[in-house]
Formats: structure tokens, sequence, C-alpha cells
């Protein structure tokens, strides 16, 4: 889903480093990368996999110097991840400004409000945001799920303007009938 976001990162000549399970989506990403001034470092692991996580930061943080924005989307059964993302970020750069992208998604408000809600009282390098992904309302008032290219954009128009409560489409509202996109 970050797809877009990393060429677009790219694109302004970055080395992105990029934490992937799939290896063919990670060599397709390098390839599609090839021509723009940037570059895509491809960490190979799963972020669920606290050392190859660490290993793969760390080898990122030597081979092309320290973190400086983070934008980490990690689903709920491995927020632990986004503390060892930090971690590092608090360890070895100067100041990162760390962009959460955060799931709307229907019951888990209580379980994302306390793990996001202070994340990281004791790192004062980690700038921390975030960006909850809404839902888009069509006319008559029906939502639907925001599309890959919605969710790209409004994460680089977060990205882009620094911003640090960002919402991108409509909060979800109750009683309102969803559809997917």
């Amino acid at each position: 889903m970050l797809r877009n976001v990393s060429l677009f990162l790219a694109e302004h000549d970055n080395i992105v480093s990029v934490v992937a399970r799939n290896e063919d989506r990670l060599r397709t990403l390098i390839e599609d990368a090839n021509e723009l001034p940037g570059k895509i470092n491809p960490i190979q692991v799963d972020y669920r996999h606290t050392e190859d996580l660490l290993k793969g930061l760390r080898q990122a943080t030597v081979e092309h110097g320290p973190i400086i924005m983070v934008v980490n989307w990690m689903s709920a059964d491995a927020m632990e991840a986004s503390d060892i993302v930090a971690g590092m970020v608090n360890k070895y750069s100067p100041i990162c400004r760390f962009f959460q992208v955060i799931d709307n998604h229907a019951g888990m408000e209580e379980e994302y409000e306390r793990f996001f809600s202070q994340p990281f009282p004791e790192m004062p390098r980690v700038l921390y945001r975030t960006i909850t992904l809404g839902l888009k309302v069509e006319e008559g008032g029906m939502q639907r799920l925001l599309n890959p290219k919605e969710v790209c954009d409004g994460i680089i128009d977060a990205v882009r303007n620094d911003r640090r409560n960002h919402t991108v489409g409509t909060p979800e509202t109750s009683g309102v009938r969803t559809q997917s996109a």
C-alpha cells in the first residue's frame, strides 16, 4: 500500500529503506525506482521478527546514514515493531519525523488509542505524527473505504506538509452504510 509513497520519496532524491516481506514486490519497487534520482534500499524481513528487523535497520543506518523520516504502517498484531523502529531512530538519528499510519477499523479504536496515545515518551528525537485512514463519502451519503490511490495521496500530503494529526478522507461515523472500494 505504501508503494507510491516510497516512489514519491525516491523521486525527490531520497534513499528510501523499505521494510517488506514480499521479495517480488520489493524487486518490482526497485525496478520502478531505477530511473528516479533517489534509491530504494530493500529490507526484506517480516517486521514481526524483532531480531531480523533490528538487523535490517542497523544495516540501513550504517550504509545510508541516520533515518530522518519514517512512514510506518503495521498491522495491529505487530504494533511492538513501531517501538523497535522508533528506538533505532532515537538512538542513531539526530531527529526524525515518525508518521504512524493508523487504519480506522471499527472495533480497534480502544487498542489503537492505548498504543498510540503516548507512544514514545522517552524518545525525544522522535517527532511523532499520526495519519488516520478514514472513509470516502460518496453522493447520497454512502461511505466507502479509501482506494489505494486516495490512501497514498493522503499520506504524501501529510508527509509533504508535515501534518501532525492528519485524517485521510472523512472520519468514520456510526449509523452510515459503508461499502468496499
